[in-house]
């Protein structure tokens, strides 16, 4: 086996040897060839670059002869060049003159132009004079009445068709309107002349007080009337709003937020937040509302002040609040209720107990008053203040710690005893109730109690309107109603029946003086319109001697015509209703239905003789409710002016009043003998004379202020539901308070 291999070994390397000689002998083949072919191959390229050998010497002698021929050209061409610059040289100079002398003439013909329109102008100018001199000259001569004295509107319309015409002559154009705005904006802006539209800063925010104007209404209204007539009414809010914090009196007060426990529909007790707001700077406060006062003359001083000040500390709780107010006597109305300052504000009774919880740091500060400081813008002055106070009787007993109008001695003045129940209550007949005994004083008071305030009884003003109603409601209307047989539901029914009543009488009333303005017309024919007339042929509201007859308009859908409703025959409320809806087809005296006066008159006729058709059952059945509504009415009338008891009384009116007073005991023993005797029929029949005669007056100062102010603060609670953060409640009570005051103390025009 191994010398088998070995053989087959030898031989396979053999046949390899000889395979290689075969390759290296085609090898070597194929190389001569190649050499071959690169032998023929060189001596082509050398016959090739023989030729082109001689064709080179032949392009070099060709070409020694072409540089001479350049040479020769190069000379010529350069020739040609230099007269070819010297030719474009004139032609620039040529075109530069060319240019000079037109620039020349267009220079000379514009001038010629604009000579020409100097020319024209001054022409035009001297013509526009003399013909406004002519035009002046014929104004003059036309127009020899001042405008301030014309009466008639088409004068007037006429005469501002004449200015049209000329400011079309002065702004050079026919459309005006361009010049007007921009006049009219002009004499706004202008110092010089009192005419404007636009309201100032200071007005703005007078409107937004006065007319109670959210922010969001200042700028939608802003943005439409601004569309509409290219103007601006008000004043930006950012600068009104600017005002209201030089204004604002926040910084003088502490408001909390106060835990009120409150029971629920379901029975339960929880907690709602409202807002505590006292003042903690009586002086400072005072000083700058009468500051304000004395700039603007609104400071008053008479008899019942002297020459101090006058203020009294009032309270009452109304709806779930009590308020606490300081009111001025030195001003033209003290009981305005936009006048008042607020003192303080909670949730809760009036009672001792809670004031003193609550604003007992406002009764020091009230306590401390003894001289105030203001300056009139001139000087400083300083006066002596005088106190009082003034609420109804139980807030006058509540801050004396009285013990109360069931007491023995219920009056919060002097010491009388009387029982007010019980089998020993006193009456009007058997006891003295127009007596008065030991006088209360504060330290009477302090010997008891804790009183919060150190003004003297006999100071305390007796309650004008709780005194007066409460006795009219105790001794005369409980009186009648438990008279009267009728029952609830009829008594419900009569303030209803007695408006109609008394619209149907105002209506035939409306036509008896139109009747009576009709026959004056026919009897002296007195046709000749007036200033304030409307379109009717006769227009008779304006001829009726009835100040009070209704001079409301309106507008007829026929005819576009301005008519007053009684001289349209428009008389009763469901007429005067229609007006208002589209096609209502209301019959027109001048358009659908023209009469004459004597017409009129019969329609007149017919429209009285349906009222008073549908009166008669009315007035057989009110005849005698009417006739003791006129007795009383009697009665009211024959006390004169309730502002005459608002006046400083002297020793003339002071005997009137213990008269009255007399009288007043007198005739109530001898109609109510049994009936009981409450604390306000003895404050007025004992106390309100010394009153009277100590202060001079008795409404000047009264609680009527302050339950006005419940219903400023009601709208105002309406006005703020959506704010339930109670401090930011109370600050917005604030700034409305203090905005009130500063219209009262302005006594600006807009503040009526």
């Amino acid at each position: 086996m191994g010398n088998s291999a070995k053989k087959k070994s030898v031989k396979s390397r053999l046949a390899r040897q000889a395979n290689g000689r075969l390759a290296q002998i085609k090898r070597a083949e194929k190389l001569e060839r190649r050499n071959l072919e690169i032998s023929v191959e060189i001596e082509d390229k050398k016959n090739f670059i023989q030729d082109i050998i001689v064709s080179m010497a032949l392009i070099s002698i060709d070409l020694s002869e072409f540089r001479e021929n350049l040479d020769k050209k190069n000379v010529e061409m350069d020739s040609v060049l230099k007269s070819l610059d010297e030719k474009e040289m004139e032609i620039k100079l040529a075109e530069s003159e060319l240019r000079r002398l037109k620039d020349q003439r267009l220079y000379m013909i514009n001038e010629n132009k604009r000579r020409e329109k100097q020319f024209q102008k001054k022409i035009e100018i001297e013509k526009r004079e003399i013909q406004k001199r002519n035009e002046s000259d014929k104004l003059k001569g036309q127009y020899s009445m001042p405008f301030d004295v014309l009466k008639d509107r088409k004068s007037k319309v006429n005469r501002c068709k004449d200015v049209i015409k000329y400011i079309q002559q002065v702004v050079l154009s026919n459309s005006v309107e361009r010049f007007l705005n921009f006049f009219f904006t002009f004499l706004n802006d202008s110092d010089e002349y009192q005419f404007r539209y636009q309201l100032t800063d200071e007005e703005t925010y007078f409107a937004k007080l006065r007319f109670h104007l959210p922010d969001s209404f200042f700028r939608s209204f802003q943005k439409f009337y601004s569309q509409m007539t290219s103007f601006t009414l008000f004043s930006s809010r950012h600068d009104i709003s600017k005002i209201q914090k030089e204004l604002s009196l926040n910084r003088y007060y502490t408001v909390e937020s106060d835990q009120i426990k409150r029971r629920t529909l379901s029975g339960g007790l929880t907690t709602v937040k409202r807002p505590l707001v006292f003042i903690n700077a009586l002086s400072e406060v005072l000083t700058i509302r009468l500051s304000t006062m004395a700039r603007h003359s609104k400071l008053e001083f008479n008899e019942s002040t002297g020459d101090d000040i006058c203020v009294a500390l009032g309270g009452d709780k109304g709806g779930e609040e009590t308020k606490l107010f300081l009111i001025f006597e030195n001003i033209q109305k003290p009981n305005d209720s936009r006048g008042m300052l607020l003192l303080g504000l909670y949730t809760g009774d009036d009672n001792h107990s809670s004031l003193i919880k609550n604003l007992q740091t406002v009764f020091f500060q009230f306590n401390a008053l003894e001289k105030i400081t203001y300056h009139d813008g001139s000087r400083e002055i300083t006066k002596i203040v005088r106190k009082k106070v003034v609420g109804d009787v139980k807030f006058l007993l509540s801050i004396y710690e009285h013990p109360g109008p069931q007491s023995l001695t219920p009056c919060p003045k002097c010491e009388v005893r009387y029982s007010t129940h019980g089998a020993r209550m006193a009456t009007l007949e058997s006891f003295s109730f127009e007596n008065s005994a030991k006088k209360r004083t504060v330290d009477s008071y302090k010997s008891t109690g804790n009183p919060l305030v150190d003004v003297d009884p006999a100071d305390a003003v007796i309650p004008p309107m709780h005194v007066v109603q409460g006795l009219l409601q105790k001794y005369g209307i409980d009186f009648f109603l438990y008279a009267t047989p009728i029952s609830l539901i009829l008594v419900k029914t009569i303030p209803i029946e007695d408006r109609r009543i008394e619209s149907s009488t105002k209506e035939i009333h409306d036509i008896r003086d139109i009747k009576n303005a009709y026959i004056e017309t026919l009897a002296n024919d007195n046709k000749k319109k007036k200033k304030n007339s409307c379109d009717s042929t006769f227009c008779v509201v304006t001829h009726s001697k009835n100040r009070d007859i209704d001079k409301a308009t309106y507008q007829c859908d026929r005819c576009s015509k301005i008519f007053h409703f009684l001289c349209n025959g428009v008389w009763t409320f469901d007429e005067k209703s229609k007006t208002s809806q589209a096609g209502n087809n209301v019959a027109c005296f001048e358009c659908s239905y023209p009469l004459s006066i004597e017409e009129r008159l019969e329609e007149l006729e017919i429209s009285k003789a349906k009222l008073e058709k549908s009166l008669d059952d009315d007035q057989e059945t009110w005849w005698q409710v009417s006739e003791e509504r006129r007795k009383a009415e009697k009665v009211i009338n024959d006390c004169g002016d309730s502002g005459e008891y608002r006046k400083n009384k002297n020793g003339q009116a002071n005997s009137e009043i213990e008269e009255k007073l007399h009288n007043l005991v007198k005739y109530l023993r001898e109609a109510h003998p049994e009936h009981s005797v409450n604390v306000k029929l003895h404050l007025l029949t004992s106390h309100l004379l010394d009153f009277v005669k100590k202060h001079r007056s008795w409404g000047r100062v009264s609680e009527q202020g302050i339950e006005h102010a419940h219903s400023d603060f009601k709208k105002l609670n309406i006005l703020l539901a959506p704010m339930k953060n109670p401090i930011s409640k109370g600050y917005a009570f604030l700034d409305a308070c203090t905005g009130a005051n500063f219209l009262t103390d302005t006594g600006e025009d807009c503040n009526t």
